[in-house]
C-alpha cells in the first residue's frame, strides 16, 4: 500500500527457501491474523477486535501499531470495571501515540486527514476533561498548564488561538467555570465522546480490503485457493468457517478465533 505509514500487512516476506518451515508457517499465520484484524477494524467489529489482538499476544506476534491504536480509539472511553475510568489518562495515551503515528505518515497517506481530524477534536476534549477534574479544587493553574500542553500558544492556526482565548476567559471566573460545566460540558459529554469515537471509525474505514471482504463473491474462489496454499491451521479454520457463506460476519470471526484457540498450535503440527 502506498502512503500507509505504519500499517503493514507483512507481505514483503523473504523467499521461502530462506525460512525454516516452522518460521514460514508462523509468518503465514501472522499474515492471516493481520488480515483478520484489518477486516474487523474496518467493519467496526470492535467486540471481536480485542480477541484478535489477544491472539497476537498468545502467539508472540506483534500486531501493527496503527491497528492497535485504531482499536483503542474506537473503544474509547473504556468503562470496564477492571480498567481505569480516568478518561483523561486514556485519551492522553491516544493523543500521544496518535501524534507519533501522524508524524510517521506521508503527506499522501489517505489516513492523514482523518487522523488529523481525530487529534484536533481529542485535544479539545481532553482540555475539557481536565477542566472537569480540576474545577472542584479551583486549581485553574493546572488547567492552564494542560491547555498549553495540548493547544500551545505557539500554534499559529486561528482555530486554536480562538479556542485558547475563549478558554482563558472562562478560567478567569470560577462562577463561569461552574456554570459552563453544568450547563454545557456535562450534558454534551456523552455526545462529544460519540463524535470522537465516530472520528476513530472514520480512520479505520480507510484500511484496505483483505481476503475476508471477498467472501461470497466470485473472487472468493481465488482467495480460497490462497488459503489452501498457505496450509496453516488458521487458514484451514477460515476455509471451514466461511464455506458456503455469503459474507464474513462478526460472529464468523468469533468462531474462527475460538476454533483456533481450541486447537493445537501450528508448531505442534510440524
Amino acid at each position: 500500500m502506498e502512503g500507509t505509514g505504519t500499517v503493514d500487512l507483512d507481505l514483503d516476506e523473504e523467499s521461502t527457501n530462506k525460512f525454516p518451515d516452522r518460521e514460514l508457517r508462523g509468518s503465514r499465520e501472522k499474515y492471516l491474523l493481520t488480515s483478520i484484524l484489518i477486516f474487523v477494524l474496518r467493519k467496526g467489529y470492535t467486540t471481536v477486535s480485542t480477541e484478535v489482538i489477544q491472539l497476537y499476544n498468545h502467539l508472540s506476534f506483534r500486531p501493527p501499531p496503527f491497528c492497535v491504536w485504531c482499536c483503542a480509539a474506537m473503544l474509547f472511553p473504556k468503562t470496564d470495571e477492571n480498567l481505569s475510568t480516568n478518561f483523561q489518562v486514556q485519551l492522553d495515551i491516544l493523543i500521544t501515540v496518535g501524534n507519533e503515528l501522524f508524524s510517521g505518515l506521508d503527506d499522501s497517506s489517505r489516513y492523514k486527514p482523518y487522523l488529523y481530524n481525530y487529534l484536533k477534536e481529542a485535544r479539545r476534549v481532553i482540555v475539557h476533561l481536565y477542566l472537569e477534574l480540576f474545577a472542584p479544587t479551583n486549581d485553574y493553574t493546572s488547567c492552564f498548564a494542560k491547555l498549553n500542553q495540548y493547544l500551545p500558544a505557539s500554534d499559529p492556526t486561528a482555530e486554536v488561538q480562538d479556542f485558547r482565548l475563549r478558554f482563558v476567559k472562562l478560567l478567569a471566573s470560577e462562577r463561569k467555570v461552574g456554570r459552563y460545566l453544568n450547563e454545557r460540558w456535562l450534558p454534551a459529554k456523552p455526545n462529544v465522546f460519540k463524535k470522537l469515537q465516530s472520528l476513530a471509525f472514520d480512520i479505520a474505514e480507510q484500511l484496505p480490503e483483505v481476503l475476508l471482504d471477498k467472501v461470497g463473491s466470485s473472487e472468493w474462489v481465488y482467495n480460497d485457493g490462497i488459503l489452501l496454499g498457505l496450509n496453516t491451521l488458521l487458514a484451514l479454520i477460515i476455509r471451514q468457517q466461511l464455506l458456503h457463506k455469503s459474507s464474513c460476519t462478526e460472529e464468523d470471526v468469533f468462531e474462527i478465533i475460538h476454533a483456533y484457540n481450541s486447537q493445537s498450535c501450528p508448531s505442534q503440527l510440524l
